[in-house]
């Protein structure tokens, strides 16, 4: 696994300085079309998550009820009929082909659906999981690089995690500091209308002097912060300087960021149109006098 992402899309859902804020970006027009089309009520979901592999990408939610639906809408999409197989009463896998891509989906009836796009290996873990073959290995967040990661991120409702060793683009992040780094998690917990409280962490040990980790820390916040794209996400309007704490285990870096401006660059680098992002109203009934009379 190459990084993962959670949610609580329902305690996020029913805080509603959160769902004000996020509105632009997710309007109920577009939630209920991917209701329509996946069988997924996003607000509903418990928990869900977004796990990158090599060779492919699962998505997991945590459902109680609509499994039905989600086979349903898997099937719809298939180019051809589905191979299904079901080695247990309550648990179903569905696999196909969407477009030139191969989809497996997992569904554990009264508990959670899974889909893999690519490689069907994840959805075969899950599936293991499921039928309680996988007792010795240990869950994502409790394997030997993850684990290393301080526990309290884990209250967050919005969660990245990356296990090391990294490389590349990776590891030159945060000064270098990613690249001597276990696993790198990050957390964000909206706290009022304004403000998300967000905590960036490194495991490893970075305490030595010579390292300067404190420094290095801030002064990479401030590089990303001051970006175009950290200026686009509304990461240069926090509400007070970022904090770092640097133990034998971890450096942390903690601020407090606008939770509307991060809304709105959201919304402009993913859905917003052209006049919105140069802040103009669009035009209703442009007048087009000006314009030459093409004769026939």
């Amino acid at each position: 696994m190459r990084w993962l992402a959670l949610a609580r899309p329902r305690e996020l859902a029913q805080n509603a300085d959160f769902a004000r804020a996020a509105a632009g970006l997710l309007p109920e027009a577009r939630l209920a079309a991917y209701a329509r089309t996946t069988g997924v009520e996003l607000r509903s979901v418990t928990q869900g998550l977004i796990a990158g592999f090599d060779f492919a990408t699962l998505y997991m939610a945590e459902m109680r009820t609509g499994h039905e639906l989600v086979e349903e809408r898997f099937e719809e999409r298939l180019l051809q009929g589905a191979v299904v197989e079901s080695r247990h009463p309550k648990l179903q896998k569905l696999t196909g082909v969407v477009g030139q891509t191969p989809e497996t989906l997992v569904v554990s009836r009264g508990q959670w659906v899974a889909v893999t796009v690519g490689d069907p290996s994840p959805a075969r873990v899950a599936e293991s999981f499921a039928l309680r073959r996988l007792k010795r290995s240990p869950p994502a967040l409790r394997g030997s690089a993850l684990s290393t990661l301080p526990a309290h991120l884990e209250r967050a409702p919005l969660r990245f995690y990356a296990p090391g060793p990294f490389a590349g683009e990776w590891a030159r992040a945060a000064r270098g500091l990613v690249g001597q780094s276990l696993a790198v998690g990050i957390a964000a917990t909206p706290r009022t209308a304004a403000a998300l409280d967000a905590c960036i962490v490194l495991s490893g040990d970075h305490a030595a002097p010579e390292l300067d980790a404190e420094a290095r820390m801030l002064g990479a916040w401030q590089d990303l912060s001051q970006s175009s794209t950290g200026v686009l996400l509304g990461l240069n309007e926090a509400s007070g300087p970022a904090q770092v704490k640097v133990t034998p285990e971890h450096v942390e870096l903690c601020v407090a960021l606008s939770l509307p401006a991060i809304a709105r660059g959201l919304r402009a680098a993913v859905s917003a149109d052209a006049w919105e992002l140069l802040d103009v109203r669009k035009p209703q009934n442009p007048d087009t006098s000006h314009l030459p009379v093409q004769k026939r």
